[in-house]
């Protein structure tokens, strides 16, 4: 199986802040987010015409906060903004800052309700094992796909950054996330997000910017990995996979079938 790689830019505000030459060179597809609850990520057009722009599938996530009102206003804020509905959607389920709880799992289920009514389709849902504990049995998660954060450093020592994919697949290749082995969901989970370490210079961000007041770019960014096959994982995106170019001899051993089934005609 062929894994998609994928680059999660984060609340990356940072004008001119992504190389997509490097970017597409390194990963299949890119994941923007939003914002948090009504506050909106103020380069999102920029990140989503510059994916359309090089072709670059991509999906936009929002994180909300209970704290900023009505979550329905928020799912209704989300939808309106710049490229979400040509996308796939996903809701972040996490505390948005200290101090503030995540959603419960009838606050989730009711978010992910209202964005598959706009968009006919199921949002992914993010989220860690320990957090999705805490809501107890709920039959519903196993009708959604998931993405789980789990990054599998044996201590903070350990927590370098990554330049790449090599190393960490050659452990965890066609893995799913150690910690969810076990859960009832564990098949319905479509991405690992494996690190918030990727060297972003190196990966997707250019080194120099063009914001005045953040002239150099950003260092750090999450990498992703998908759990299927990637023509699978990139078609949720909603992208399609070109057909192959025939080679030259692919081309002329079917000249030579169609020839042959002339000649018995």
């Amino acid at each position: 199986m062929t894994q998609a790689k994928i680059v999660d830019i984060h609340r990356y505000y940072r004008v001119g802040g992504i190389d997509w030459g490097k970017l597409k060179a390194n990963f299949d597809a890119v994941i923007i987010s939003t914002g948090v609850g009504l506050n909106i990520n103020p380069l999102l057009k920029e990140q989503v015409d510059g994916a359309v722009a090089n072709g670059v599938p991509y999906m936009t996530y929002i994180l909300p906060d209970v704290m900023a009102g009505a979550l329905h206003g928020q799912m209704l804020n989300y939808l309106s903004l710049p490229g979400v509905m040509d996308g796939w959607t996903c809701l972040d389920i996490e505390a948005p800052r200290a101090g503030v709880r995540w959603m419960t799992a009838s606050e989730t289920l009711q978010c992910a309700w209202e964005i598959e009514e706009a968009t006919t389709k199921k949002p992914l849902l993010y989220s860690r094992k320990t957090i999705l504990d805490t809501w107890g049995t709920q039959s519903w998660m196993c009708n959604y796909k998931w993405w789980i954060a789990q990054y599998p450093y044996e201590n903070w020592l350990l927590k370098r950054q990554y330049t790449g994919y090599d190393t960490f697949l050659v452990k965890y290749a066609n893995a799913y996330p150690p910690a969810v082995v076990n859960a009832p969901y564990k098949s319905s989970v479509v991405l690992w997000q494996f690190s918030e370490k990727g060297t972003a210079q190196a990966l997707c961000a250019s080194a120099h910017t063009q914001d005045p007041h953040y002239p150099t770019g950003i260092l750090e960014c999450d990498l992703n990995i998908s759990t299927v096959d990637k023509v699978d994982f990139l078609a949720l995106l909603g992208a399609t996979t070109p057909l192959p170019i025939p080679t030259l001899e692919a081309r002329v051993t079917d000249l030579e079938r169609r020839v042959s089934n002339l000649e018995m005609v």
